[in-house]
């Protein structure tokens, strides 16, 4: 771990124009020019929003914050707290200090709205509904899970957000950052900084949002470290925003249940990562199959408008799953296909053979695969000029 010979200063945010906010941070030499843009919802432009980005940098790097702007005691100190869970669960995070210059105790404003994180996948879709009286607001930030520059699968993504909304008489509010690129020079997306990237993006929207619902990706009994954790998801509030995570109470196909039954969740699902141009769903990754799987153990596969209506077992059958995470969402499968009466069947059959595959032939197998599909980007981009998936999440 690198000494701390240099602190990480912190200050507002700048307006660069409309509905533009800009926060310029110095991480041991390196500059980071992060924005957010949204058309839909003021954005604040205080120093809370800086802190969750600056997280990772100054732990990986030993460097101390110290904040110069004003900015909310109870927050700083909710934020010290991450500090100190993180370099418990991580090694190469070091336990820094915040130092906020001028600490001050905020006034709440209650505006009595209520937003979700809502990227339109079975865990949103489960809070969404389950607290659909309370939510005012779906907040979908562009550049998390679909790149910046993937024009139709953004459109796509804007007007499903937008249906929803409409039909749950709710505000849809977009927002695009780049704020990957800092999250990610010092840590893993999912396992260290995807929630400090929501927590970012919450603080935005301070004065507009009461409360904001962090959607839970892991069930209570499943519970690892993670960048988005029932003990440090609430610790980007204070007096003026809560952040509340919600959904650990079900598993995945716990979840899948309950919004098998609803319509507007089977018109609108969207949980694929793997950017088909224009659509959803691909219908043949590891997320989109895992899902299809759940729906049709359900019996909702057929009522689903955004996934193919049949599952490809060949697709199914080269899975290659050793992560602990996915043999976990494996696992559930297989125990719903046993609920549903369905262990004789070639479906569970495939599942079983995929779960018992040892972890370093998967690995192998992952390895050769990814090796198969630079090359054949490679060859497509000498006859088309263009990679047949772009497989990058951030510019």
């Amino acid at each position: 771990m690198a000494p701390r010979n240099k602190e990480i200063l912190l200050t507002e945010g700048e307006h660069s124009g409309p509905g533009e906010v800009r926060y310029k941070i110095d991480i041991c030499g390196k500059g980071f020019d992060v924005f957010f843009r949204s058309a839909h919802a003021p954005l604040y432009s205080g120093v809370e929003p800086a802190l969750p980005l600056a997280l990772l940098g100054a732990m990986r790097t030993g460097s101390d914050i110290r904040v110069l702007s004003p900015i909310s005691a109870t927050y700083v100190r909710n934020i010290q707290k991450i500090i100190t869970i993180f370099s418990d669960w991580f090694s190469r995070f070091a336990r820094v200090t915040v130092y906020a210059e001028r600490p001050v105790v905020p006034t709440p404003a209650p505006t009595g709205r209520v937003g979700l994180f809502f990227s339109g996948g079975v865990d949103s879709f489960y809070t969404l509904l389950c607290n659909a009286r309370e939510i005012t607001d779906l907040v979908y930030i562009h550049g998390f899970d679909v790149r910046l520059d993937d024009l139709p699968r953004r459109k796509a993504v804007s007007e499903t957000g937008l249906a929803v909304a409409e039909e749950t008489g709710t505000r849809f509010i977009e927002i695009e950052s780049n704020l990957g690129k800092i999250v990610q020079e010092y840590g893993l997306w999912v396992e260290h900084g995807y929630g400090m990237a929501l927590g970012a993006v919450g603080r935005l929207l301070q004065g507009y949002l009461d409360r904001v619902y962090v959607a839970a990706g892991t069930a209570y009994q499943d519970l690892a470290p993670n960048g988005s954790h029932p003990a440090t998801d609430p610790l980007y509030g204070d007096e003026v925003l809560t952040f509340i995570h919600h959904g650990a109470e079900a598993t995945r196909t716990e979840k899948t249940e309950v919004i098998s039954s609803s319509p507007l969740a089977m018109r609108f699902l969207r949980v694929c990562v793997e950017h088909p141009k224009g659509r959803l769903n691909c219908g043949e990754c590891e997320k989109c199959l895992r899902t299809m799987v759940a729906l049709h153990s359900l019996g909702a596969l057929e009522r689903s408008d955004t996934f193919p209506r049949e599952i490809d077992i060949a697709k199914l059958r080269d899975l290659t799953t050793w992560e602990p995470h996915l043999r976990r969402f494996l696992v559930e499968n297989l125990r719903l296909l046993e609920g549903k009466g369905l262990r004789e069947t070639e479906l569970y059959e495939v599942l079983d053979r995929i779960g018992r595959r040892p972890p370093w032939l998967v690995k192998r197998l992952q390895r050769y695969r990814r090796k198969w599909r630079k090359m054949a980007n490679k060859i497509d981009r000498v006859f088309s000029r263009e990679p047949r998936r772009n497989t990058s999440r951030y510019v």
